[in-house]
């Protein structure tokens, strides 16, 4: 478990070493007097490290990060005939020749994946966040950097996603669809995420007490109806009916405790989040957008307590909580009050890594870690 403290340290010591309360300093002035934020500067020295990691890691055998690589091979050998048509992820296919044309080696096809995925969440956290530092503790402490080390294909879609929030809330609806298509090209579940323009109209009107105890009687009923829903899903979406006898992703007899736990952080997160929205006399476009968003992951999560991986589809949809979260915090002017919040969502977030990592390393399987060439 080495890398497990070695992540532990480096992120709180950059942390503290940036934000700490004698750190005055905003910008670095550069010979050009061009100006650099601090965030942009922590941020790169934070992707380094985590670019480092995530890159050199061992794929073990029969994860996705393995089939992947073999699925690079595949398509760049010379038996393989690429079809450019607009099939289904024809987009990630295309990708795959397009660096087989200049190299075939896995880490350096990983690496570029990574500078992508990576690169664009944190252009996302500096635009978005108030409070980067807490943005990204939460980045990794909640899971969502040890996804990125898995789901290769789904956070490629995933990140593309992250250039429509622009377009949500200018309310440019094309420019949002078009950003989802190129998504849907590498991962078809992108689509799902059109339905959060729906909630860029609503503006507040979820946000009284009475519309959000619906929002909880809503899930208590659906959850007498997963079953149901699930397999009206596989029939309705024969895409995905592969997946419905599968031995380690297929529809489950009894609920998984994995999608459990991301339900309950979830959620815990919404009801916080409704409580200091509510005293916000100046409502944030952003992140009540971000709030609306996390409303629809508790829905795909809780699905997933029997099938698994429609739960990845709920990440669409939770990533803006990483932002949240900050951003409210950020607003309480009692600054005890504030510190102890701080302190407190990083810690249960941070015993919450460590009791996953050590008793089931098998959710993500980053955990112990390795290097290709051990």
């Amino acid at each position: 478990m080495w890398f497990l403290y070695l992540l532990l340290t480096y992120l709180f010591f950059i942390s503290f070493m940036f934000y700490n309360a004698k750190t005055k300093w905003m910008y670095l002035k550069c010979p050009t007097n061009y100006l650099i934020s601090k965030n942009y500067i922590y941020s790169f020295f934070i992707l380094l490290f985590l670019l480092f990691f995530s890159t050199l890691r061992f794929p073990k055998y029969d994860t996705d990060t393995y089939n992947y690589f073999r699925l690079f091979d595949e398509i760049n050998s010379s038996f393989y005939q690429v079809k450019f048509t607009l099939k289904p992820e024809c987009g990630y296919i295309a990708f795959n020749k397009i660096i087989g044309y200049f190299t075939t080696n896995h880490q350096i096809f990983l690496l570029l994946i990574n500078i992508f995925v990576l690169c664009t969440i944190f252009k996302f956290l500096n635009k978005y966040s108030k409070n980067v530092w807490f943005s990204v503790l939460l980045f990794v402490f909640l899971g969502y950097f040890d996804s990125t080390m898995t789901l290769i294909r789904f956070n490629i879609a995933l990140a593309i996603t992250l250039f429509s929030y622009q377009y949500l809330l200018e309310k440019k609806f094309f420019n949002f669809l078009f950003c989802v298509f190129i998504a849907s090209l590498f991962h078809l579940s992108a689509w799902i995420f059109t339905i959060s323009y729906i909630f860029i109209l609503c503006k507040n009107k979820l946000l009284s007490n009475q519309k959000y105890f619906l929002f909880l009687l809503s899930l208590f009923i659906l959850f007498f109806f997963i079953d149901y829903l699930i397999h009206a899903f596989l029939g309705f979406f024969q895409f995905y009916s592969s997946y419905e006898n599968n031995k380690t992703f297929g529809v489950q007899s009894s609920m998984k405790l994995a999608p459990i736990l991301e339900f309950l952080t979830i959620l815990s997160i919404t009801i916080f989040a409704h409580i200091l929205l509510k005293k916000r006399q100046q409502q944030s476009n952003i992140d009540i957008l971000f709030f609306y968003l996390a409303l629809i992951a508790c829905y795909f999560t809780m699905l997933s307590f029997i099938f698994t991986p429609i739960g990845r589809i709920g990440k669409y949809f939770s990533i803006g909580t990483i932002v949240l979260i900050p951003n409210l915090i950020s607003t309480i002017p009692n600054i005890r009050n504030n510190v102890i919040l701080k302190i407190s969502v990083i810690m249960i977030c941070v015993l919450r890594y460590f009791i996953i990592a050590y008793f089931r390393p098998e959710w993500y399987q980053i955990y112990p870690y390795k290097f290709f060439f051990e």
